[in-house]
């Protein structure tokens, strides 16, 4: 909302500067772009979104402090207004439909109206609150598909954008006198948008009558823009093309946001989920996929392979997986517990510091014909907001991925079967579940991490390898036996594959050992991924509108310069001719002795 209300301001400036019309409408934007600014904080931090909005924090005890603040402003605003209003003077010259005047005030119109349909539904919880003051017991509902209920609005909007801005900039550059320079200027900006548009709306299959016309109403003002903007620079009137550059940048930026926004493509739908022990809705089962841990899932020609999840070292910024930790007395560090990536700099035994909020799941994704690349979506444990996923972006030149994790396993959730157990020597394996276990060796460890111990205690390790037909794994539970004599099972466990491995009984005599094997669900994580079309036009456009405003700033400053130079010169001129005009110069004159 603020940067609508400052975008119809600074358009007011410029139609002051051009025409000295509609200053007051344009210090009454300008007053209103803060006041917007100091209700939008109020909104979201008083928690009064609290359950409409995403972006909105929960009551933080600052509602009473934020109200008087926006109040205050209000009114020093307003007061500020009124009392300076008889001191603005501007030109009162009547505006035909063939002036600047009026296409800038249309444009100016269309912020204000733009402002306001934002405005009025994001502020229906503050009505309700109103309303309830008021002793009147009626809750008005917020939109339930926020971003369709805006859009449609918004859509048409920028149409009406687009064709002010084109029909403005020939006003501004053009001396139009009747309505048929008007045809003449824009026949040919016309005849391009009608004949792109078609060939766009073609390639791209468009078929939403308000994408179609905001294709051709943003191709239009590109065309007139550069219409007018290619004789400037032959010229090299530099200072003229800011604002130019500014309106291609904005039209860019919208066919962007048709083709990221409204040809977008979940690349994750269709894809039946069966996460376990949960009721999960219709378009979570539509659109998102559930990958389990090391398992291989093609999906609409992309092949997708979840790695586990990790922890990031705050020293290195390296992901660490999760696996290969064990925990301290400081939730902040974790102890590596055994060698997994000799490129990483970190080796077993070392500590690391983490934020152990924040989790990223490791995904490995390969395109058809593309070579792989490896995402990491981040899911945070927010305490006063719950688990907030951010995700990860894969960029490409026609397009971005975005991909977020939706679901993940509880771990107070998770069910073990019974356990199972096996005798066996070393080098013997047996099969269970699907699993192919295979006794390697029996160590003693004499300093294992994680397990305090005296010098007197007896710690047994063994390493038993677990393959099944995505990979392979090591296990080394630990049967420790202390200077007691009393003996504790330190099990390990593999989440990949969900097992979790007990060495059990030891017979020295015999040669033989048990080992006790528990198994649940793999890990598994479900994902939503959004494929963006040409969402590089976005970034695109909001350059050029940066360097347009960026240029418009420069060379307006070094006109002001230029202009304050010569004012200089012109009053130091006026000085000195004054000054040599009281000078009287005395004739020479001859002394007789």
């Amino acid at each position: 909302m603020p940067w609508l209300a400052l975008l119809a301001a600074t358009h007011g400036m410029v139609l002051y500067r051009r025409k000295e019309k509609g200053l007051p409408l344009t210090l009454a934007l300008s007053m209103a772009g803060f006041i917007l600014v100091v209700y939008s904080t109020f909104l979201t931090r008083s928690g009064i979104l609290g359950e409409t909005s995403v972006h909105a924090f929960t009551d933080l005890g600052l509602s009473g402090q934020l109200l008087l603040f926006l109040i205050s402003f209000v009114i020093a605003a307003v007061a500020m207004f009124l009392y300076g209003r008889r001191q603005l003077k501007e030109n009162e010259a009547q505006s035909s439909f063939l002036s600047l005047e009026f296409w800038m005030m249309l444009g100016i119109c269309l912020f204000c109206l733009s402002a306001f349909q934002v405005l009025l539904p994001t502020s229906i919880p503050v009505f309700n609150v109103l309303l309830e003051m008021l002793g009147i017991e009626k809750s008005l509902a917020p939109p339930a598909d926020q971003v369709t209920f805006y859009s449609k609005f918004q859509i048409w909007f920028g149409v009406a954008f687009c064709l002010a801005s084109g029909l403005g900039q020939i006003f501004y550059w053009k001396r139009i006198a009747s309505k048929k320079m008007l045809e003449n200027e824009l026949g040919l900006p016309i005849i391009i948008s009608l004949v792109l548009t078609s060939l766009f709306v073609f390639l791209a299959k468009t078929q939403d009558i308000s994408y179609i016309f905001l294709i051709g109403s943003a191709i239009y003002l590109i065309a007139v823009s550069l219409q007018i903007m290619v004789p400037l620079v032959k010229n090299i009137q530099r200072t003229s093309l800011g604002g130019i550059l500014a309106h291609v940048g904005m039209a860019v930026m919208l066919l962007g946001f048709v083709y990221s926004a409204g040809h977008q493509k979940i690349i994750s739908k269709n894809m039946a989920i069966n996460a376990p022990e949960s009721n999960l809705p219709v378009h979570t089962v539509r659109d998102n996929l559930l990958l389990s841990q090391n398992v291989p899932k093609q999906n609409q020609g992309f092949e997708l392979i979840y790695k586990g999840a990790h922890y990031k070292d705050r020293e290195t910024g390296k992901l660490i997986p999760v696996q290969t930790t064990l925990p301290t007395w400081n939730d902040h560090e974790k102890i590596i517990q055994n060698e997994f990536s000799s490129n990483l700099g970190i080796h077993k035994g070392d500590t690391i510091t983490i934020d152990p909020e924040n989790i990223y799941y490791n995904i490995r994704v390969r395109e058809t014909g593309r070579s792989g690349f490896t995402l990491s979506p981040r899911m945070q444990n927010n305490p006063q907001m719950g688990y907030i996923a951010s995700p990860d972006i894969q960029s490409f030149f026609t397009k971005d991925i975005y991909t977020h994790v939706t679901n993940f396993p509880d771990p107070e959730k998770v069910r073990w079967n019974p356990a199972e157990k096996r005798k066996i020597r070393v080098g013997e394996s047996f099969e269970l579940q699907g699993l192919h276990l295979t006794l390697n060796e029996i160590n003693l460890n004499e300093d294992p991490l994680g397990i305090p111990e005296s010098e007197q205690d007896f710690p047994l390790e063994a390493s038993v390898t677990i393959r099944d037909q995505y990979g392979v794994y090591t296990a080394k539970p630990i049967y420790h036996i202390d200077d007691k004599r009393s003996v504790r099972l330190f099990p390990d466990e593999i989440k990949a594959i969900g097992t979790k491995v007990f060495l059990s009984k030891v017979d020295p005599e015999n040669q033989q050992y048990e080992l006790m094997v528990m198994t649940s669900q793999r890990d598994w994580i479900t994902i939503e991924s959004i494929e963006m079309p040409f969402i590089s036009l976005v970034w695109i456009g909001a350059l050029l509108m940066t360097i347009g405003i960026g240029v418009s700033f420069f060379f307006r400053l070094v006109e002001t310069r230029e202009s304050q130079m010569e004012e200089d010169f012109l009053w130091e001129a006026s000085w000195n001719g004054q000054s040599s005009s009281r000078i009287q110069v005395k004739p020479e004159t001859s002394f007789n002795t």
